[in-house]
């Protein structure tokens, strides 16, 4: 069954270059197929035979239509080109621009910035004189006191859940408004 296959297969293989040789033989007939040169007595289905020289590729070759195609195509190469240069001339003009905005806009950020800082820096060394004139205050009997301003007193404002400090802060607020006084702790 196997010969039967290939000998089916070589059979249309066959076929084919017998077909294929037929069609070369007849385009031998017309002309050297290997050469490509034509036999001036084959008529050339109704082409005159009056220049020998005959070229296929006269047609293309004409100043017809094509060139007005190309005319077309150049003009409108040309004008995109002209569109192409004006855009990249307002886009570099755009991008000057911006850049000149954003140079003015950090120099106010600088300004502004520096600005800040100062009165930063000015408040931050008033609140340190302030801090070191208390803190280095010694009046008689105001220890009590400048310790109850290190202290929070409002329960609400402390930040984190602590112990009962109750009573650690009544015993301060006594001992700021009787500096003097002795307290026995029972």
């Amino acid at each position: 069954m196997e010969n039967f296959e290939v000998k089916q297969e070589s059979d249309s293989v066959a076929e084919f270059l017998n077909r294929e040789e037929k069609q070369l033989a007849e385009l031998n007939d017309i002309g050297d197929v290997t050469t490509g040169t034509v036999d001036e007595s084959t008529d050339l289905h109704g082409m005159d035979d009056d220049d020998s020289r005959f070229d296929r590729y006269d047609a293309l070759k004409e100043d017809g239509p094509p060139r007005i195609e190309t005319d077309k195509i150049r003009k409108w190469q040309e004008e995109q080109r002209q569109r192409l240069e004006a855009k990249d001339a307002e886009s570099e003009k755009r991008q000057k621009e911006w850049l000149q905005v954003a140079i003015l806009e950090l120099d106010d950020y600088k300004k502004h910035r520096e600005e800040q800082m100062g009165k930063t820096k000015k408040s931050n060394r008033q609140g340190e004189e302030i801090f070191i004139r208390e803190r280095d205050e010694k009046t008689p009997g105001g220890e009590w006191e400048r310790v109850c301003r290190l202290c929070d007193f409002n329960p609400k404002t402390s930040v984190r859940p602590a112990k009962d400090i109750s009573r650690l802060r009544s015993l301060l607020l006594q001992l700021k408004q009787t500096p003097n006084a002795s307290f026995v702790v029972a």
